[in-house]
């Protein structure tokens, strides 16, 4: 039976990005909105030298420390973290620690594998483009309200992927069956997650990715013990915010019609 769930994590046997050190990625998702690649840093490693992008490139820190300069800029980037890099801003990063890395990478918009991911160069001029990094809530969660973190938006500078962290209590649910006009992910961080995709239910677990392409009817629920963790995709971000002038969603009723 189809399943819209893929595993995040890979052996590196099988890994399809390989640069020197053990650095290996893996493409998990290739679509005209976004790629997306689960990376993994041993200790000591770097990636590609300094370099840029067609696309807007965001990196989501799920274990370990990665430090990347960004321009003229380095910064120490820690689990839980998420780094968004503008299409054309130079960049590249490396593990100094001893533990492994683990990150997942989105590039926005797709459609370009089959030629290179990024072009070199020598250059550090950021051009004065919007790239920043930015930690989740790390506190403990209470288990009783729903809390929502939005780390990458418009707002913020990125024009083609909206990301944000959902932690759900036991037995909270997400809207009722809908549909959104773009491609949406769901990669849990903690807990299980119920989907309902189009007429058939999955189960999604830690360190599984979810892919909802445009127009599928969804709905996704906690049905606990215990408090639920994703991050949720969507490519290409809305242009507006959601409003009841402007819904990110439209509910639909899958029920036969006499």
């Amino acid at each position: 039976m189809f399943s819209p769930i893929r595993k995040f994590d890979f052996d590196v046997d099988t890994a399809n990005i390989a640069f020197e050190d053990g650095y290996r990625g893996k493409v998990i998702y290739n679509g005209e909105s976004c790629i997306l690649i689960s990376t993994f840093v041993p200790a000591g490693a770097k990636g590609p030298g300094n370099h840029t992008h067609t696309s807007d490139q965001i990196y989501y820190v799920l274990d370990g420390d990665i430090t990347i300069q960004l321009g003229e800029e380095v910064k120490d980037v820690t689990a839980g973290s998420v780094i968004f890099v503008p299409a054309g801003v130079p960049h590249h990063n490396w593990n100094p620690g001893d533990k492994d890395e683990i990150h997942l990478e989105i590039l926005a918009p797709g459609g370009i594998i089959g030629r290179p991911l990024g072009d070199k160069t020598t250059s550090t001029d950021a051009q004065g483009l919007p790239y920043y990094t930015e930690c989740r809530d790390l506190s403990p969660f209470d288990g009783e309200n729903r809390r929502m973190e939005k780390l990458i938006t418009r707002a913020k500078g990125s024009r083609q992927v909206e990301a944000y962290v959902v932690t759900e209590p036991a037995g909270d649910a997400g809207p009722p069956l809908h549909i959104h006009d773009y491609d949406q992910f769901y990669l849990v961080l903690d807990g299980s997650l119920h989907v309902q995709y189009a007429l058939t239910t999955h189960v999604a677990h830690a360190r599984e990715l979810v892919v909802i392409p445009a127009g599928v009817p969804h709905r996704q629920w906690n049905e606990g013990p215990d408090f639920e963790r994703h991050l949720v995709i969507h490519a290409p971000g809305p242009e507006q915010p959601h409003s009841p002038e402007h819904p990110w969603f439209t509910v639909v009723d899958l029920a036969a019609k006499e």
